[in-house]
Order: C-alpha cells, then structure tokens, then sequence
C-alpha cells in the first residue's frame, strides 16, 4: 500500500512538472472570468503562481510526508502579502488555489481520461497545503496591520469611526467617542442616530446616506454640538475589494480653539483696520514679490485706485511702470538691509504729481515683509520750492543791487576826498564833507555785509586759508579797534598764552570777526566799561574770547542773535543785523564753531574756536 501511495505521488508530482505551461494557461483562463481578478494587468494577475505552481510539483512528491517544504510556504507567502496589498481579502486567495486546483485536473483529465483515487487524493492533499500556507501568510501579514491599525485608532487625538451600509458603529476611537460623550465600548452595534443629539444627525443622517448612494466623499463639513463646540468633518465611503460600497469612514476635528482663535483674530483684525482707516497717512504691508497684503483707504486714495482693488496686487499693475520701478527698488533696500529708510515717492494724479514722504521698514516673518507709511508733502513742497525760489530771487536781488551800488559809491567817495583834500576854509563845507564821507564808509560796509551775507547763504563764501600765528591776529585786531575804544572812554585789554601756535585761517576773514565782536562791544558799553579779549589754547583748538562789562544782553534776545537781518528791536543802538550772521558763517567755514555767555546786567560774552593747524 504504501508502495502504491509513493508511485501515485511521483507520478502526481512529474505530471505537474511536464504540464506546468499548460496548466498555468488554463488558471489564467479561469481567473480571468473573476470579476475580482479581471481589472489586473496580466503581471500583477501572475505574480508568484508559476513558482508557487513549480513547488506544488515538489510538494506531491512528498505528500505522504507531513509539513512544508521552505520553497511552497515562501512563494504562498509571496503570493498572499501581493494579493493584500492589491486589496484582495483572503477568500480570494483561497478561490485562486482552488481555479488552481480544477485546472490541473482539467489538464490530467485531457492526458489521462481518467484519475484514480490516490492520484486525485495526492493532488488535494498538495494544494490544500498550499491553500493553508497561503492563509497563514495573508493572516500573518494581515493581522499585524489591523493591530497596527488599532494602535494608531487609539492614539489618535483625532476622532475616527467606520460604519457599515446601516450606519451602525463598526469601529471607533477614544477620541471620537469622548466626543460623542460616551465610550467607545457604547458605540459598537449602535447606530449614529441612537448616539447623536438629535439637532445633529437630523442635518448629518441625510449627508451620510449620501455618501453611501453616491460613493462620494463629504469634506470640510462644519457641525456645532450643543456644548458650543465645534467640529470639522469628513465623511468618506468604504468599499469592499470589489469597489462596492459597504460603509463610511469618518474623521472628526474639534476646532472649538481654533474657531475661538480665529475669531479673536478677526476681531483683533477689525480693530487693527479701523485704527488704519482712521489714520492720517496712507498705510500698507508687502510681501517680499511686491503684493499689497494690508491696506488702508488712504493709500488707495494716493495710488488713485478702489479700495476693493488694492489686495493682492503690485506696483507695478497700479502705477506707470518708472514709478514703480522706484518703489520696488526702496521695498528691496529695505528686505535686503533689513532697515527702516525714509524717502520721497512721487505718485501721478490727473492734477499733477503728488510726493509722499514714505517712510519702509521690514516686519520680521519667513519671508519677510514690507510695512509703509506715506505721508503727503505735496502741498509743503510746494511752498518749500516757492520759498526758495523767494529767496533765490532776494539774494539775486541783494547781489545785483549791492554790486551796482558800488560803482557810484565810489564816485561820490572820490569826490569827497578831492574836496577834503582842496582844503575847504568854509567850516560848513567841511562838516558836510566830512558827513559824505562817514556815510559812504557806512554804506560800503553794509554793502560788503550783504554781499557776505548772499554767498554765506549760498555755501559760496570764500576763503584763502594760510598758516597764522594765533597771537599775531589777536594783537592786530586788538590795535585795529584800540583808537575806537579811547574815543568811547573803554578799557580795552588783551590777555593771550598762544606763543607759537598757528591756525589755518583767512587772516583778513579772521579780522573781520574779530572787529565786529569788539565793534559791538564798544557799541553797547558805557564809558568807562573794559573790554577784554583772550586767546588760549583748548585740546586741538584755539579759543578766542571778547568779554566786556556793559549791561548785558536780555535772556530772550541770546537765541536770536546769530540769524540774518536781527538786531534786537527795541533797541536803541541797532544795524544791520547782518555781522554776527556774518561771524558765525566764517567761524564754520573755518571749521569752528561761535556761541554768547550772558548775564543780563553783568556784560557779555563772546567766544568762537578755530582748529591748531597740524
């Protein structure tokens, strides 16, 4: 018996062997009538069963022998996982071997007409090996996902739930049920109509159904449960592996902080754009490709665009392309420096150019932004240029006027003096004369101050700059002014320790300082006043002083004393209002600088510095 049993596997075995083509033709026929298997290309449909088919062979060999061999349980392994990740259930791994099975014997009976028992019985003993090795693989393979699966269900903070074609629970998570308010363990069985409130499943219920009846997924659907919480939902169908529809997956999101957040966001957004409609300058935020992405009313006014209009959009689609060009390049200074700067940016209107002061800087973010504030200056540009252009024209004026006088100023000089020179016996003629010739001092001095005074206001005073002993200067302005002095009764005294030390200086400009400071002091002093002028050293400086004892110099007139055109009204004793102007622009083109000391009462005093040459 057992003789006969080892014959019938041999000859099972080598008939499988021979016939291998054959008999895997015939499975790919029958296999291809499965409505499961007909949608897999002819690959994918194959797969392992030529060489699960091979072992099938060696298997019956050794039927009578208990176990697998290594070589079937791999390729059914194989075969089963392949068939798992296409989608298949087990019962289609089962239905393959067995298409298997009825085409190796459909070939058998076309070879051999007939199959004896023991054949037949080593034939199903061999594939229903196969058929158990197959199983155990796919559940082998299967079971560790679904515990995988459970694993991820369970700690999941999203919540998660199946349900079959009667929307009862199938499976669901702790996340999802302590949502619902009740655990898990309450839902399995459970339809969503015995579980939700009913204001929720009367809007839901419908939708589910839909989903089912259309295969459809419902997305981003929004629900508020009674609590106030509120959910975002997806809803998805669930189809069997042969693409029916047995069931609907959902996936619930409690966006209850985000709604919260949100919201506070919206109302912080809402403040944010009032204070920027009720700003009094145009008001925008960039991003780095130029798109406004803030805006308020004010700046769609200065780009003479809608409001509506302005998110979203660029320079470059608002105003004429060299505009824009602009105030791209001033967004990328300021990304690229990342610094605030300040510019004037010109916008065309149908009334003409507008200028903006504009004022970029960078808002830290990834990618950075642009923030702006645009300021209009039209308006004081424009008096600003009239206002120069006044001015222009006073200089232009006081230049012309100064220079054309001089030439008769020198006529009537050059007479006066031939007349003084005659020797005039009439005392009359002669104080006359002498009048002629006081006055045309007077006027050439103030014609030379407003001459100075135009080209200190058009940064054109000139200088010729040489080395000057400090204390030689100071000694000749002091012996200049020594003779006006003693016609006044006032002291006039000099204290100086700069022996040996030189400045760069125009020594005629130097002066000049010089003999107005102490001019005014002989001016205001009373008789028997002293006037003291000092020079000492001070670091890399020379500091000249010119103090006096007279009455002083009232708190409120000090800040005036230096403008054009200022001489104290009121005063009884006035000028031009031009020399101390004049002081102070040669004193700075000397790269010094010139301040007053006062105490009202207690005399005044007078100090300017000039740089040690080097």
């Amino acid at each position: 018996m057992a003789g006969t049993a080892a014959t019938s596997s041999t000859v099972v075995g080598s008939f499988i062997r021979r016939f291998h083509a054959d008999i895997l033709t015939a499975w790919k026929a029958a296999a291809r009538t499965t409505p499961e298997l007909q949608a897999l290309p002819a690959p994918a449909l194959v797969d392992n069963m030529p060489a699960l088919l091979w072992q099938l062979g060696e298997l019956a060999d050794l039927a009578e022998q208990h176990g697998i061999s290594p070589a079937l349980s791999e390729m059914s392994r194989r075969h089963a996982v392949a068939r798992l990740e296409e989608g298949f259930a087990v019962s289609m791994v089962v239905e393959e071997l067995s298409l298997l099975r009825e085409s190796v014997l459909a070939i058998w009976w076309r070879e051999h007409a007939a199959i004896g028992g023991d054949e037949l019985r080593v034939l199903n003993l061999a594939i229903d090996r196969a058929v158990a090795a197959s199983v155990t693989a796919y559940m082998e393979t299967r079971e560790p996902t679904l515990a995988k699966l459970e694993s991820l269900l369970a700690a999941s903070p999203v919540g998660i739930a199946f349900l079959d074609a009667e929307l009862r629970y199938v499976r669901i998570n702790e996340a999802l049920a302590e949502l619902n308010g009740r655990p898990a363990r309450d839902h399995v069985g459970r339809s969503v109509r015995d579980v939700l409130p009913a204001d929720v499943i009367d809007r839901l219920e419908p939708l589910l159904r839909r989903v089912l009846e259309a295969g459809e997924p419902l997305t981003n659907m929004a629900l508020t449960l009674p609590d106030g919480r509120a959910l975002l939902a997806n809803y998805f169908p669930v189809r069997s592996p042969a693409g029916e529809v047995t069931g609907v997956g959902g996936v619930v999101l409690d966006v209850t902080d985000e709604r919260r957040a949100q919201e506070a966001l919206r109302v912080e957004q809402a403040r944010l754009q009032s204070i920027l409609e009720h700003a009094p300058a145009a008001i925008w935020v960039k991003d780095t490709e130029g798109n406004v992405v803030l805006a308020n009313r004010r700046l769609a006014d200065a780009l003479g665009a809608r409001f509506e209009d302005l998110i979203g959009r660029r320079s470059e689609e608002l105003l004429p392309s060299d505009v824009a060009a602009q105030h791209r390049a001033h967004d990328q200074l300021v990304v690229r420096e990342r610094r605030p700067i300040e510019v004037e940016e010109v916008v065309p209107s149908a009334n003409g150019d507008r200028t903006f002061l504009s004022i970029k800087f960078p808002i830290p973010s990834e990618p950075p932004l642009v923030g702006g504030i645009a300021t209009e200056i039209t308006e004081r540009k424009r008096m600003e240029d009239e206002l120069r252009a006044a001015v222009r024209t006073r200089e232009d004026v006081l230049a012309i006027v100064s220079h054309d006088l001089r030439t008769p100023l020198a006529t009537i000089q050059l007479s006066a003096s031939t007349l003084q020179a005659q020797g005039q016996p009439d005392p009359r003629v002669r104080r006359h004369l002498d009048m002629i010739h006081r006055a045309s001092r007077r006027m050439e001095t103030l014609i030379d101050d407003l001459l100075d005074t135009v080209s200190i206001r058009g940064g054109r005073l000139g200088l010729t700059m040489n080395r000057e002993l400090a204390e030689s200067v100071m000694a000749e302005a002091i012996e200049l002014a020594r003779p006006l002095a003693a016609e006044n009764g006032l002291d006039l005294h000099q204290h100086a320790n700069l022996s040996g030390v030189e400045v760069m200086c125009d020594r005629t400009r130097l002066l000049q300082v010089f003999g107005n400071l102490i001019g005014n002091a002989i001016k205001f002093c009373r008789p028997g006043d002293t006037i003291t002028v000092t020079g000492e050293r001070a670091a890399d400086a020379v500091r000249f002083s010119v103090a006096d004892t007279g009455p002083g110099i009232p708190a409120h007139m000090v800040e005036h004393l230096f403008g054009a055109y200022w001489s104290g009204a009121g005063h009884t004793k006035r000028g031009s209002g031009l020399g101390l102007y004049i002081c102070q622009g040669i004193v700075q083109g000397h790269g010094g600088r010139i301040w007053v000391e006062d105490t009202a009462g207690e005399g005044a005093r007078f100090s300017f510095t000039l740089p040690i040459a080097a």
